[in-house]
């Protein structure tokens, strides 16, 4: 590509044309290294040689250490790869007028920045809470208040926020207890733990009554069926009969049915009843 006096002059008209294909095809060839965390690319000098482009490729660094680790040690390698490819220059070519591109040369700058540690004052916490702190989780650092600093802040018992005055606790509570105070530190039990507790005494004592009653009467149930089994075994087969003969009720043992059937005259028998002779013939003579 032949050199210009023009490209002395960074400002001249031709200058511009060339620096906007220069940066759009070489920006999309640094952007292939490193995507993530690619910025731009600015042409520094137009030199004769034919013409040769001194430009920087700028990147920026990650809040997160794995991908400062392969800004740091693998991606110069990467970025000589792309451009020493004659087919990755295939376009950056067609837009110069399918000129030849030769000698492609990556300098990489020297490491300022070898670990996340070392962005701790690059770190801003933007965030306007009290008592937030800069700390690294996961290889990234992060802006954290009271309530991830001290995870016991309220007492393993509550819920903690941070608030723009600090840290605030909602405390656990339910229908049978709470915790309360600042820090969810104070304990105590709530109207619906009393209620169950009265009602489960309640229900105690009513089973409890009944468990009595039925027990009561299981109990003389089986008192009046063994005092009756003890008088039938006093008196065996003996009976009482409450036939009115006579003015006496008398105590009989297995009276059999031929004797109350026996026929014949039937006289009362009375205890201490006066005896009357029978009446004789008394026959009267003239003599």
């Amino acid at each position: 590509m032949e050199y210009l006096q023009d490209y002395e002059d960074l400002n001249s008209q031709k200058s511009k044309n060339l620096i906007a294909i220069l940066k759009r095809e070489i920006s999309d060839l640094c952007r292939r290294a490193d995507s993530q965390n690619f910025k731009g690319v600015n042409i520094l000098k137009l030199k004769k040689g034919s013409v040769m482009a001194e430009s920087i490729a700028e990147y920026s660094y990650p809040n997160n250490n794995s991908q400062m680790i392969f800004l740091n040690q693998e991606l110069g390698p990467a970025l000589e790869r792309i451009f020493n490819d004659s087919n990755s220059l295939g376009n950056l070519s067609v837009a110069l007028g399918n000129v030849s591109i030769q000698n492609t040369e990556i300098i990489m700058q020297a490491v300022e920045i070898s670990n996340i540690s070392d962005l701790q004052s690059f770190v801003r916490c933007s965030v306007d809470f009290a008592n937030f702190t800069k700390v690294i989780v996961n290889g990234k650092w992060v802006c954290v208040g009271p309530c991830q600093t001290n995870v016991n802040f309220c007492s393993e018992h509550g819920k903690c926020f941070n608030e723009i005055n600090g840290p605030n606790c909602q405390c656990d509570r339910s229908n049978f207890e709470e915790f309360y105070g600042s820090q969810c530190e104070l304990y105590r039990r709530r109207a619906g733990f009393y209620g169950v507790l009265f009602g489960s005494l309640a229900a105690f004592v009513l089973l409890l009554i009944v468990v009595i009653v039925i027990f009561v009467v299981l109990y003389r149930g089986r008192s009046r069926t063994s005092s009756k089994r003890k008088l039938s075994s006093i008196f065996g087969d003996v009976f009482f009969d409450f036939t009115a003969r006579g003015d006496n009720y008398n105590l009989h043992k297995n009276v059999s049915l031929s004797e109350e059937t026996v026929s014949g005259i039937y006289r009362p028998y009375q205890e201490n009843a006066p005896v009357r002779p029978e009446p004789q013939d008394v026959r009267m003579s003239n003599e």
